[in-house]
């Protein structure tokens, strides 16, 4: 499973992984800590003007 351990993030892309996640309740949240760490792009900028959507 891919870590991105500069903005604490995990990459869940498969049933198999996100049903791993789901088992380990103390390793991995749902709760959003914060805004995210990076910033929107220039290419999606105009699409994104406040920045990324935060979603519980």
């Amino acid at each position: 499973m891919p870590h991105l351990p500069e903005h604490h993030w995990w990459c869940v892309s498969t049933i198999e992984l996100l049903e791993k996640v789901l088992r380990r309740p103390d390793d991995f949240t749902r709760r959003i800590s914060g805004a995210p760490t990076v910033l929107v792009p220039d290419e999606v900028r105009g699409e994104l003007p406040d920045g990324w959507p935060m979603h519980p």
